[in-house]
């Protein structure tokens, strides 16, 4: 069981990270990367990247 824990706790922690250095609070460079290159291809970006850090 406490081995199953600390998977969650990694999981968990590895999420938050992925997610804050994806979409920082207060300093969304998406938006300017949107900007640059379109809403879409930017979202693709974002989209490309999250899963290859969940992967």
């Amino acid at each position: 069981m406490g081995r199953r824990s600390t998977e969650i706790l990694a999981s968990g922690l590895l999420a938050f990270a992925a997610g804050y250095v994806l979409w920082p609070p207060r300093h969304v460079y998406w938006v300017q990367v949107s900007q640059a290159i379109g809403e879409l291809a930017a979202l693709a970006i974002v989209g490309i990247s999250a899963v290859l850090v969940g992967g």
